[in-house]
């Protein structure tokens, strides 16, 4: 390891915490086995230089230079590549897991890496980087996720969603969605939460039985006009009776009939 260059790297980067956009300028630095995790590293010239074991987990990368870098058993897991140009990079070993490849400059080279499981790629890595279907296929094989499914050829397209290389959100998309009736495990409308039809919503009954209230001739126990309120005919209401049934009626009628006569006045003296 260069121990100069090491401290030249590590003075930059105390620069770039503090504020300032201090290039990284060191082509062909030995820097093998430095840790440098979650680095700033964006922009950085490390063209050629020797990364080899290098712990660069979560490292910032986008932008930088590796082309012809030896990153041979080197740490990028989760590392921010996207658009660096890895050209001519070794990669024998290398943990590539989750890193982000997008656009980057890939080389020839990336089968060699230990893992590529989860990193994720687009058709512009590929176009950038000169990929054939062949190499495309070999980078799904290895795990890599694309983001861009839908922009290759329909076979390749094909070919990569049967390798499971698209995310799980453009995979969703794919599905086709069910009918409307069966969404969300919706049921006709005439059964949507235990409905019954309209007759029998609320366990209602047909008008005249609704809370329990009879027929107009039924309600309140109502009997007929001529029984209404245990009413007798007119000639015997409030108990009465005919009038041959009045009280001391019989008498005057039979005192009529026999025409009695007044008592006589006594006879004078």
């Amino acid at each position: 390891m260069d121990t100069s260059a090491l401290h030249r790297l590590f003075g930059a980067l105390s620069a770039r915490r503090g504020g300032e956009s201090t290039a990284i300028e060191l082509p062909g630095a030995d820097l093998a086995a430095a840790h440098l995790p979650c680095a700033d590293l964006q922009g950085a010239n490390l063209a050629g230089s020797r990364l080899d074991g290098a712990k660069l987990p979560g490292a910032n990368l986008a932008g930088a230079r590796l082309d012809t870098a030896s990153l041979v058993n080197a740490d990028l897991t989760g590392a921010d590549l996207r658009w660096a140009d890895l050209s001519g990079a070794l990669l024998g070993g290398a943990l590539l897991t989750a890193a982000d490849l997008r656009g980057a400059k890939l080389p020839r080279s990336f089968s060699s890496a230990s893992s590529l499981a989860g990193a994720r790629v687009d058709s512009a890595a590929c176009a950038r980087s000169g990929l054939d279907e062949e190499a495309i296929l070999a980078l799904a094989s290895a795990g890599a996720s694309f983001d861009d499914v839908a922009s290759f050829a329909s076979p390749l397209r094909e070919a990569l969603v049967s390798a499971d290389a698209a995310p799980a959100s453009v995979e969703r998309s794919r599905r086709t969605a069910p009918p409307d009736s069966r969404r969300l495990g919706a049921a006709p409308d005439s059964q949507r939460l235990g409905a019954a039809p309209s007759s029998q919503r609320m366990s209602a009954a047909p008008e005249s039985q609704r809370l329990g209230t009879t027929p107009d001739s039924q309600r309140l126990a109502a009997a007929p006009s001529s029984q209404r309120m245990s009413a007798a005919p007119e000639s015997q209401r409030l108990t009465g009776s005919p009038d041959a049934r009045r009280p001391g009626a019989a008498a005057g009628a039979r005192r009529a009939r026999r025409g009695r006569r007044p008592r006589a006045a006594p006879a004078r003296r």
